[in-house]
């Protein structure tokens, strides 16, 4: 498959409305693609038979699908398809420097941080934000790892990481801003 960027791919829609699907046959309850059903996702998640690695890729695909759909949803974004392989899909955030694999991510709420390197969430950001955002992560404090690798969480933790990024680039906006007009004073 050739690299492809696109804000609506029909087989993440497809994907997701499967994890959908499964869920609620599975739960009796209706997830709506919104952050208030996550715990939900979370619950189905543990039930997953962790030994039988073409059902956890499965679900994978589809959690991770409809996951990384919400997220889009929340903050914005465009998927990136480079592949066939779900696991290596990226989900790019337009209003800051992020980009993630949801997954990879749902691979690792099956597994509890189990990592292999088909299923790395590879949480990127510009090389400027960085050390930033690893000290702000530590402050956090530790959890456990079921904690830790739920999608509840992992939300809840973008959504920190992009409200830091997004302060960020304001904060260097203003001090651009002032560096211009501090020039143009000269």
């Amino acid at each position: 498959m050739s690299k492809a960027t696109s804000t609506e791919p029909a087989e993440v829609f497809r994907l997701a409305k499967e994890a959908r699907t499964y869920i609620e046959k599975a739960l009796q309850f209706e997830v709506d693609g919104t952050h208030d059903t996550l715990p939900v996702v979370d619950h189905y998640l543990k039930d997953i038979p962790r030994d039988q690695a073409e059902i956890c890729d499965l679900v994978a695909s589809t959690v991770g699908s409809y996951f990384g759909e919400l997220l889009r949803d929340r903050f914005g974004g465009d998927w990136i398809l480079d592949s066939e392989d779900p696991a290596r899909w990226r989900l790019k955030l337009t209003n800051c420097t992020l980009s993630f694999s949801p997954v990879a991510m749902a691979y690792q709420a099956i597994h509890r941080g189990k990592n292999e390197d088909r299923y790395n969430d590879g949480l990127f950001a510009d090389p400027e934000d960085r050390e930033g955002l690893r000290q702000a992560l530590d402050l956090s404090g530790p959890v456990s790892n079921e904690v830790y690798y739920s999608l509840c969480n992992r939300f809840d933790t973008l959504e920190y990481i992009v409200e830091l990024l997004m302060g960020r680039r304001a904060q260097k906006k203003e001090k651009e801003g002032a560096e211009e007009a501090e020039g143009a004073e000269d």
